[in-house]
């Protein structure tokens, strides 16, 4: 699927451009995936070892989002050529305090600058660290405020700027010579501009693809990448430090809490996940 998925022989384009057309074709991706890369070798020895990535688990969209949290290990062969794969599903879990990002949409408010500067420039009385601590947290806060004003639900807005425009170019087809509906019509067209320029934007980083412009909407495509990148990033399993597997949710939390713990305490030790 991939020229880098053999090594020890060359991989030709004509050797995987029809099974990739294929899956294309059908809508088919890999599940994510741990373990061994390569999943096939032929057991020769020196340079004539050649390893590849031949076995997959595939899935369409739809199967993908009825089992979101699936994930497919690939083991060692033993004394197989191939090596197997055993697919897990595990149960959806979508709660959890989600994490402040900042979204580029943001700048796009023409407060945006005033609620920054408003929110850095509080007096605050501490140590230069309490002081950064304190103006993050209130910038933080402040921009979270303007995202409830203006962008909470970007595609609505969306929609919403859209068919305001449509509805005022039919009022200008039906009146060309009225000057007020001429007005409307430049208002609305301009801000269809600014919301569908934070709705593209929003997606963008979402989805953090670097071939995304201004003039490709390929809705579908986007949300696409948004699923599959939060499936990738999801960890459902994990050896903890004493090398005991845990794949349960509350499990992987505490786990990944003990181990920072124990890393952010100690100033001599190297604890290695």
């Amino acid at each position: 699927m991939a020229l880098d998925e053999r090594i020890g022989a060359p991989v030709r384009h004509s050797d995987i451009v029809d099974v990739r057309n294929c899956m294309h074709a059908c809508g088919m991706e890999d599940i994510k995936c741990v373990g061994n890369l390569f999943t096939w070798n032929n057991k020769q020895q020196g340079s004539s070892r050649v390893f590849s990535k031949i076995d997959r688990i595939l899935a369409n969209h739809a199967w993908q989002s009825c089992f979101s949290a699936a994930k497919v290990c690939f083991m060692l062969e033993g004394y197989f050529d191939h090596s197997s794969g055993l697919l897990s599903m595990y149960p959806r879990d979508d709660g959890g305090k989600k994490p402040f990002k900042y979204l580029t949409m943001w700048k796009s408010s023409a407060v945006f600058s005033y609620t920054i500067q408003k929110a850095w420039n509080t007096q605050i009385i501490g140590s230069k660290m309490f002081i950064l601590v304190n103006k993050l947290k209130r910038v933080k806060h402040a921009l979270k405020d303007l995202n409830k004003v203006g962008f909470t639900d970007v595609q609505a807005a969306d929609l919403r700027a859209h068919q305001n425009m449509v509805a005022a170019q039919s009022a200008m087809h039906n009146n060309p010579n009225d000057q007020g509906v001429a007005n409307a019509e430049l208002k609305a067209i301009q801000e269809y501009k600014e919301k569908h320029k934070a709705y593209l934007a929003f997606h963008s980083q979402k989805a953090k693809v670097a071939w995304l412009k201004d003039g490709d909407e390929n809705t579908a495509l986007f949300h696409q990448s948004i699923r599959s990148r939060k499936v990738q990033n999801q960890v459902y399993s994990i050896y903890d430090m004493k090398g005991e597997w845990k794949d349960t949710a509350d499990g992987v939390s505490q786990d990944f809490l003990d181990y920072y713990k124990v890393l952010l305490g100690s100033s001599n030790t190297l604890i290695i996940p």
